[in-house]
């Protein structure tokens, strides 16, 4: 990896790994439906403006657009709201390690559905790996027996992570070969156009009080910094430096959210959650090739 993409990893980590403390302030004040609202209409107006600036323009109207509207719905606002609403009953620490289980969705996925990406024995180690972790993370409500609040969040948090997944494959299947700032600002206008209304029925946010300008000001920051810097650098990564050096970024988040939250929000870490964090994060590195693993090969027999 070379110092630029090292660079560029770090910058796209520092944006991602803080969202999840946003979403803690900002939740608190703000109903979840309303905040994923404001989140992408603000991302959405930021990356359209950059793209007249550049003078690039958006696909014209389609069947691609349904394709669009559908990666907005499954990678977008499902997901974003799964984190929002999660975040309400667990530490924005456990939201970030949790979150971290999504490339191991996405080989299962990538495996079934796309051409060239099937399971290696490397790989299944990795996504054993990887769901031995979540049990950890998931051990004492296991344990006591409780089937609400922090199960409810880190099931949430889980769901969210596994659209991701789905959104990737997704993405890669149907939206291949638009220009990096083209697919991830149309997909967020067309979320946008929807969710501004649900938003406005269900949360009806004009007869709620005022939120804080510590809530206000993370939904600024993590519209800005955490859904349109971050979507930009993403695709302006894997187009630079390549899948492997994206892939950097992945390993990197569960410890930015988790460092995030213990230091900012004085949030408790667990020992099973240590125990869960170090479990993803080897499946990860795992699963991406970082750790080679000493699996003999078949000699056919002569």
């Amino acid at each position: 990896m070379r110092i630029r993409g090292i660079l560029d990893s770090l910058l796209l980590a520092s944006m991602w790994g803080p969202s999840f403390i946003f979403i803690k302030l900002a939740v608190e004040e703000v109903p979840p439906l309303t905040f994923v609202a404001l989140r992408l209409a603000i991302a959405s107006l930021l990356l359209f403006t950059i793209l007249k600036i550049r003078g690039e323009k958006l696909p014209p109207l389609g069947k691609v657009w349904f394709h669009f509207f559908a990666m907005g719905a499954i990678a977008c606002s499902i997901p974003f709201f799964l984190f929002s609403y999660s975040e309400q009953y667990i530490s924005s620490a456990l939201a970030g390690i949790i979150n971290g289980t999504t490339p191991i969705f996405a080989t299962v996925l990538a495996h079934r559905f796309l051409v060239g990406e099937h399971i290696t024995p490397a790989k299944a180690i990795g996504v054993t790996l990887g769901l031995v972790g979540f049990i950890f993370v998931l051990l004492p409500t296991l344990l006591d027996g409780t089937i609400e609040g922090d199960t409810i969040g880190i099931l949430g948090v889980a769901t969210a992570s596994l659209c991701y997944a789905i959104g990737m494959v997704y993405g890669k299947t149907y939206l291949n070969g638009y220009p990096a700032l083209v697919a991830p600002t149309t997909h967020l206008i067309t979320t946008t156009t929807y969710l501004i209304p649900l938003a406005l029925i269900i949360d009806a946010p004009y007869n709620l009080p005022l939120p804080s300008t510590q809530a206000l000001s993370s939904v600024l920051a993590i519209s800005i910094w955490g859904t349109a810097g971050a979507t930009f650098m993403f695709y302006n990564i894997l187009m630079r430096h390549g899948a492997s050096v994206l892939a950097a970024v992945t390993f990197l988040l569960p410890l930015f959210g988790a460092a995030l939250g213990y230091l900012f929000l004085s949030e408790t870490l667990t020992w099973n959650v240590f125990v869960g964090a170090a479990f993803i994060l080897t499946a990860m590195l795992v699963i991406n090739g970082v750790i080679t693993l000493p699996i003999r090969k078949k000699v056919p027999v002569k």
